[in-house]
């Protein structure tokens, strides 16, 4: 089911159940997707009793969707972002900064699960968003510079392809399991020596 908190897994865990002779739901919510995440649709189904007129849902594209959810972030509500659409996709990254500077309840709570304060992600996201603040674009696309409201050329040093990406993720996953099995192993060790030994006087 990817990397969700309880509530987003035992959800899934009913609907996959649920409409498992249909094959409606068959994975968790791509934005708990962290190992490969897909690209993102360029339509949206959303279901709203916030939506305008008597019908409570509306296919919507990505700027739409966009703005939908910041609506619902300034009423206190949170979103589950995959740090992939932060860093690649125009627009998630100021949902992000929106759900960071929320001081609503739940919010702050729900972001420490998604993205922990000492996991490093979070950092990883301010860093490559420094280095690539128009998202990654493939070699030939242009980049919208939305703080001077030009178009420019991206320079093609700065391009990486899927499967850079996809390595960087594998070796960020792989570093944060070493630094989580390092900190296990010293705590032993400081606990080993508090300890009095069995047998000991």
């Amino acid at each position: 089911f990817g990397f969700g908190d309880p509530k987003s897994y035992s959800i899934m865990e009913c609907a996959v159940d649920r409409l498992s002779k249909t094959g409606a739901v068959r994975h968790g919510a791509e934005c708990f997707n962290y190992t490969f995440p897909q690209e993102l649709d360029d339509e949206f189904l959303i279901i709203s009793d916030a939506l305008p007129g008597k019908i409570p849902w509306k296919y919507v594209g990505v700027k739409e969707l966009q703005g939908f959810l910041r609506d619902r972030i300034e009423e206190g509500y949170t979103v589950p972002l995959n740090p992939k659409w932060i860093i690649c996709d125009h627009g998630w990254k100021d949902l992000y900064d929106r759900l960071l500077a929320s001081n609503k309840p739940y919010v702050q709570e729900s972001l420490d699960v998604w993205y922990p304060p000492d996991s490093g992600v979070r950092e990883t996201i301010e860093k490559m968003h420094c280095c690539h603040p128009d998202g990654f674009r493939r070699i030939g696309e242009e980049a919208h510079d939305t703080s001077v409201g030009k178009v420019e050329e991206q320079d093609e040093t700065e391009e990486m392809d899927m499967e850079d990406v996809h390595f960087l993720l594998k070796k960020f996953i792989i570093l944060q399991g070493v630094k989580r099995k390092l900190r296990a192993r010293l705590l032993c060790m400081c606990l080993a020596r508090t300890m009095p030994c069995a047998g000991g006087p």
